[in-house]
């Protein structure tokens, strides 16, 4: 990961270098001490940025900084699974979109229907299996189109 300090040299730095580029020599006498300051500013800071390592391990960083350090990477992680499940859903949806009347509305079946159904939760301590068996949904035309898809899930034996 990258270094907290390294990096907050390296954003000083620009600044310093951005301040620099704004100031012209020839505005005040005042301004030209200024810029001397700058002028030697970012090389020292440079110099600080230069000895400190660029990257890091997390373990290496303060405790109070390593919940910062990984919630970025958590993030990622979040998000991947967050495509991963929307994925899922589009196919189910996919295969449920043949069944319905108005297949463009599959989508939103699976989301706002299948996803939302009340449900009994039978486990199967013997064999290792959670029966999951849906109520009926509020109309028949759901629970006709819904049918053969949790069949084709029983029949595969989906984990």
């Amino acid at each position: 990961m990258v270094n907290q300090q390294w990096r907050a040299m390296d954003n000083l730095a620009q600044r310093l270098k951005a301040k620099l580029g704004r100031l012209q020599p020839g505005e005040a006498d005042d301004l030209k001490l200024a810029i001397e300051r700058l002028h030697n500013a970012p090389n020292g800071t440079e110099d600080c940025r230069k000895r400190a390592p660029r990257h890091m391990l997390a373990r290496e960083l303060p405790l109070d900084l390593r919940y910062q350090a990984l919630v970025k990477p958590m993030r990622y992680l979040m998000d991947t699974l967050r495509m991963l499940a929307y994925h899922a859903e589009l196919n189910l949806a996919r295969d449920l979109a043949p069944r319905l009347s108005k297949p463009e509305t599959a989508h939103e079946v699976v989301r706002h229907t299948l996803f939302v159904s009340q449900a009994s939760l039978v486990p199967d301590h013997r064999a290792g299996i959670l029966n999951v068996r849906l109520l009926h949904q509020s109309r028949n035309y759901l629970d006709d189109a819904l049918r053969p898809l949790l069949a084709e899930l029983n029949k595969t034996k989906t984990v």
